[in-house]
């Protein structure tokens, strides 16, 4: 569809072309029509156009696009995936590269929201190469997004940084501020994945101010949640996902929404609201399962084994490792955050009396979280792990863990990263300097981490939540 300078470049306009033949005032309806939000009307004109007889393939093509991205939208991957493979089909069968480009780039979406991220990575890349051959900058920077998208998925940071920044120069060059704002928020995902805090904010604010520009509520939702990634105070945290909740509830992406409920899980949990999170766990599994997101409804499962034990429930927290282990995507799930398994059963081990295979979980969970170059999650590895290590009578061996944990955090100076519990690496690094003698150095770190625990509460202006806070978290 051709799109004017002057009107924001909505998702569905991706690459869609103003083919001859069916009405091009239709496909653009239809745009218009999932743009602000209406997906159902958008998926029922394109059903009616579809049934026309006779329709160009590149037409077809452009009303398959946007038909999937609206059942994308309403969480049905099912029948958006159909509607890919129709597109492929349609586009193998016309020999063109830049029909290619398009289905590829549609079916990679899907794969990203299936959990089926190394089959995103293929695809995308396919649609990189098929672009270029059919000399399309738009198509080329749309490959571009989706493969960078799909890569700091993958967790290859440092590639989907290039790509993406890649693509908001072309979407930049083709005056489409709407997915030149996307593609910064993969450049910010990619820093964010790399423990780059600053990095990550800055791409993430500029998608969030192209996305405001250009109305695209969608692209709104995912910089707001991105901002909260790196956010170190409780309450700024909240006031994000609430923003980016309200964004994708007005872009009609229930899809979405599913992926911010599980956000909001994990900040009651930080509050220590578990009853909360756990209520908010359940509803987001049961969101992405409807959606058929069956990866994220087994992170789900992971992060309610976490909630289950900080209430002392080890018996059901080992019921949800089990689940989330045997789920269907239970194995993608453990991938993308590889050290996160053996954390959680060296966690049920140590509460279990068991220190020796809660060493032998968490040395395990240091090396994955090495092997993937997750930096906020091999800090918090090597500290918990120090804590075992001290309960064992091993002092030396539980301060280099923490010297190590705490220099990976100076590294990044000091910065709230995703994932990260400063106020707990820091305590149990003061704790290891104290074992060791080390009485003034103990006491600077254990200011250290009184400054983040502070931090993290400093806009939480109700007291009951404050108290909470203090009550119930233990670092």
């Amino acid at each position: 569809m051709a799109t004017s300078s002057k009107k924001p470049a909505s998702r569905r306009q991706t690459a869609v072309r103003a083919a001859p033949g069916a009405s091009a005032s239709t496909v653009a309806q239809i745009a218009d029509l999932a743009w602000a939000g209406q997906h159902a009307k958008a998926i029922e004109l394109a059903t009616s156009a579809l049934a026309a007889a006779r329709l160009p393939v590149a037409r077809k093509l452009d009303l398959f696009d946007l038909r999937s991205e609206s059942y994308i939208a309403q969480g049905e991957l099912d029948r958006a995936g159909a509607d890919a493979a129709a597109m492929r089909e349609l586009a193998g069968a016309s020999g063109k590269a830049a029909l290619r480009a398009q289905a590829d780039n549609r079916m990679a979406l899907i794969q990203m929201r299936k959990g089926d991220w190394k089959a995103a990575v293929r695809t995308a890349t396919a649609a990189l190469k098929a672009a270029r051959q059919g000399r399309q900058k738009a198509l080329e920077a749309m490959s571009l997004y989706r493969l960078a998208e799909a890569q700091f998925r993958v967790n290859a940071s440092e590639a989907s940084a290039r790509n993406a920044t890649r693509a908001a120069e072309l979407f930049a060059r083709l005056d489409q501020p709407a997915l030149q704002g996307r593609a910064l928020w993969a450049l910010a995902a990619a820093r964010s994945n790399q423990g780059r805090a600053a990095d990550c904010d800055k791409a993430a604010a500029a998608a969030l101010e192209l996305a405001r520009r250009a109305g695209d509520f969608y692209g709104a939702g995912n910089a707001l949640n991105m901002l909260m990634f790196n956010e170190a105070d409780l309450a700024t945290r909240l006031k994000l996902l609430t923003q980016s909740l309200a964004a994708f509830e007005a872009a009609g992406y229930v899809e979405r929404q599913g992926v911010i409920t599980f956000n909001l899980s994990i900040a009651y949990m930080n509050l220590g609201l578990y009853r909360r999170a756990r209520r908010t766990l359940h509803q987001a599994k049961d969101m992405y399962r409807r959606a058929g997101s069956t990866v994220d409804a087994s992170g789900s499962e992971w992060l309610l084994a976490v909630v289950e034990i900080e209430m002392g429930h080890l018996a059901r927290a080992r019921e949800h490792v089990a689940a989330a282990v045997g789920a269907e995507g239970g194995r993608e799930a453990a991938l993308r955050y590889p050290g996160f398994e053996p954390m959680l059963r060296a966690r049920l081990a140590f509460r279990d009396n068991d220190p020796k295979s809660a060493l032998a979980h968490f040395q395990r969970a240091v090396k994955l979280s090495e092997s993937s170059e997750q930096d906020a999650f091999l800090c918090n590895a090597l500290a918990e792990h120090a804590n075992v290590l001290l309960a064992t009578g091993d002092p030396a061996a539980a301060l280099k863990a923490t010297r190590r944990a705490v220099e990976i955090h100076r590294a990044h100076d000091l910065a709230p990263i995703q994932g990260l519990q400063p106020a707990m690496v820091w305590w149990e690094h003061s704790r290891a300097l104290r074992a060791n003698g080390e009485s003034n150095p103990a006491r600077q770190a254990l200011e250290t981490a009184y400054g983040f625990m502070c931090k993290g509460i400093a806009g939480l202006s109700d007291e009951g939540l404050r108290r909470n806070y203090l009550n119930k978290i233990r670092w």
